[in-house]
């Protein structure tokens, strides 16, 4: 990171509210950072919700979407625990943050991905050293994540209203639940691994990926590829995810995959808001946006 934008981002961290906000979150650093009380607030009531009549939507029109922009925090690691309870510091020494995203959802907008990368390194109020993402979190849990985030992105007040801890099995039963998904890369992509079960090589054409392989793609962090050529492959997969969801064939498997997502992951979402998320996402009729945010 370059010495200005260090600056830059440390003035963005020592402004007064949020650096008592901090301060006040240092003595339990790892609670959850919003209140069933607060949750009730920000998250639309079933009486609240825009109509859904779209041909895809015709046989789920029972099924809510929220009529206000909602915002989700998916922090993403790779250790197989986080169903387990992030307050339990011992655990969270055993978490290795692998990704975080944030996904917000506005009506009659596309959906708006933005990847933030974890070894981006930042200041805190009350401390002289940088620390990247991954640290911070290990630290913090998801409290102190979703103010960094929020101040980042100079997103309102209270938001992301929701968040979701998964890992890598948690994208590999999405995916594969919903049939993989369909991409078209005019560039290949391999990775390879002494054990071959592994490996990961994508021509450039037109194929179906699994779970396996997308989970793959994601979580790479080599320096191979350059950064556009990932974040067109990561927009391939992003849009081809967008586009299975929007088929007849997926619409079986969501109520299950929800179901299996809340009881696997921790998150403040309910089955209910988690499929009401996702037909937000499947109701679009524009492709996703993905921002990836730099890390230098």
């Amino acid at each position: 990171m370059h010495k200005g934008e260090s600056k830059e981002i440390r003035n963005n961290f020592s402004g007064s509210t949020f650096g008592k906000a901090l301060h006040r979150i240092g003595a339990a650093l790892g609670g959850l950072w919003i209140t069933s009380s607060i949750i009730n607030l920000t998250w639309p009531l079933p009486d609240q919700v825009a109509p859904n009549n779209s041909l895809i939507g015709l046989q789920l029109n029972n099924i809510p979407i929220p009529k206000m922009p909602i915002s989700l925090l998916i922090i993403g690691v790779n250790n197989s625990s986080s169903n387990l309870q992030i307050e339990d510091n011992s655990l969270r020494s055993l978490i290795n943050l692998n990704n975080i995203s944030l996904i917000k959802i506005s009506p009659n907008k596309p959906l708006h991905l933005i990847q933030i990368p974890t070894e981006l390194e930042i200041i805190l109020p009350g401390e002289k050293n940088l620390k990247p993402l991954s640290k911070i979190h290990q630290d913090g849990g998801v409290e102190l994540s979703a103010n960094i985030v929020s101040k980042l992105l100079k997103l309102p007040k209270g938001e992301p209203q929701r968040y979701l801890i998964a890992n890598t099995q948690t994208l590999e039963k999405l995916i594969n639940g919903v049939g993989g998904v369909t991409v078209s890369l005019n560039t290949s992509f391999s990775i390879k691994s002494i054990n071959k079960k592994q490996s990961v090589f994508l021509p450039a054409a037109v194929q179906d990926l699994n779970g396996f392989q997308v989970g793959k793609v994601l979580a790479y962090k080599g320096k191979k590829y350059s950064k556009a050529k990932m974040r067109m492959i990561k927009k391939a997969i992003v849009i081809g995810f967008w586009r299975q969801l929007r088929s007849p064939e997926s619409t079986s498997s969501i109520q299950t995959l929800s179901k299996e997502i809340i009881e696997t992951t921790t998150t403040n979402l309910s089955q209910r808001e988690l499929i009401s998320f996702i037909y937000a996402i499947r109701e679009s009729q524009d492709p996703p946006v993905l921002e990836v945010i730099p890390s230098f």
